[in-house]
C-alpha cells in the first residue's frame, strides 16, 4: 500500500502481485477510519470489497504489550 496526504485527506493505492478484485483502486480514507486487509488476498472479505472501516467499528484485545 502506498499513500499520500493532501489537504488533510489521505489517498492510498493498493498494489498486489496477484490480480484480485479492487486491487488497484484509489481510496480516499477518512481521518476516522482504517483500511483493513485480510491475509488471503483474493478471498478475504476486507476493505477492498467493503471500503474503509470506522474506528468505532473496530474491536480488539491486546494480547502482548512490550
Amino acid at each position: 500500500i502506498t499513500g499520500i496526504e493532501h489537504a488533510g485527506q489521505a489517498t492510498y493505492r493498493v498494489f498486489l502481485a496477484a490480480p484480485c478484485q479492487g486491487a488497484s483502486d484509489d481510496i480516499v480514507l477518512p481521518a476516522d477510519a482504517v483500511y483493513v486487509l485480510g491475509d488471503n488476498r483474493c478471498a478475504s472479505l476486507d476493505s477492498r470489497r467493503l471500503g474503509p472501516v470506522s474506528f468505532s467499528e473496530v474491536e480488539g484485545k491486546v494480547l502482548l504489550r512490550r
